[in-house]
């Protein structure tokens, strides 16, 4: 009987860890396209660390380090 009372909290428990343990990567995928890679945090060298990487440039979107391609 206790456990029918508590159950929608329990489900929206286990649905809260379910997405916090997906991590990031998500939100780090939507600023990604056919012709950027997003390669982590955003940092104040983004653009040279793109170019060392072999991308054309690089900028910060959001909080994201993304490189354009070529």
């Amino acid at each position: 009987m206790t456990f029918r009372a508590y159950r929608p909290f329990f489900m929206g428990f286990l649905l809260i860890a379910l997405v916090l343990t997906a991590g990031p990567e998500p939100a780090r995928c939507m600023h990604e396209t056919p012709t950027r890679d997003c390669i982590g945090p955003c940092i104040p060298d983004c653009n040279d660390v793109c170019s060392r990487r072999g991308y054309q440039s690089g900028a910060c979107i959001m909080i994201v380090c993304c490189c354009e391609k070529v």
